[in-house]
């Protein structure tokens, strides 16, 4: 191509030099053979330019043909390509939401069960402490029921021991007794 160019230029310059000189004259008239030279000068020179540049110039338009069709036949592959990530893409998006949802979703059964659960456990203990606590009373009630009939045995005994050594007469002894009946049966244990 670059010798085709160098060839093409020095044509050139050969052929339009002496057209140069010739329209140097100080007349000039305007008869058909003084323009017969030229016409037939630039018919040769574009004939030539013709020849000269055929070959090549329909080689790199050729080759400039092929590279755009090359490229517009990729673009067309690229946009293809595009098209299918952008509806993976947006496939994806999608399922991002409903896969954000089924594990929102997850998550609150999981919370919401968890929380029974320790309900549960919780219920669970606060009736074992509950019934632990009823036992406690009653075996305390118990104890204390048994200790106050204890001491109040001996309160009678202390009693009794005081009147027998005060003289206790049968008419007394039988009123005591009343007395201490009465006063036992008058208390409450609970």
């Amino acid at each position: 191509m670059k010798r085709s160019l160098t060839m093409l230029l020095s044509l050139n310059a050969l052929i339009a030099a002496p057209i140069a000189f010739a329209s140097e004259g100080a007349q000039h008239t305007a008869d058909l053979s003084s323009l017969a030279w030229p016409a037939f000068n630039f018919a040769v020179y574009v004939s030539l330019m013709f020849f000269a540049l055929k070959g090549p110039l329909s080689r790199a338009l050729a080759a400039r043909h092929d590279a755009v069709r090359d490229a517009v036949q990729h673009g067309k592959q690229r946009t293809v390509e595009a098209q299918k990530i952008l509806v993976d893409a947006q496939t994806q998006t999608r399922n991002v939401d409903a896969d954000m949802a089924e594990i929102s979703r997850k998550i609150e059964q999981e919370g919401k069960a968890e929380v029974a659960s320790i309900l549960a456990a919780a219920n669970g203990r606060a009736e074992r402490i509950v019934a632990q606590a009823r036992e406690s009373a009653m075996s305390e009630q118990k104890a204390t029921e048994a200790i106050l009939k204890q001491e109040l045995a001996q309160l009678v005994l202390k009693l009794a021991r005081e009147k027998l050594e005060h003289g206790v007469t049968a008419e007394s002894d039988k009123a005591l007794r009343q007395r201490a009946l009465t006063n036992a049966s008058g208390m409450k244990l609970n």
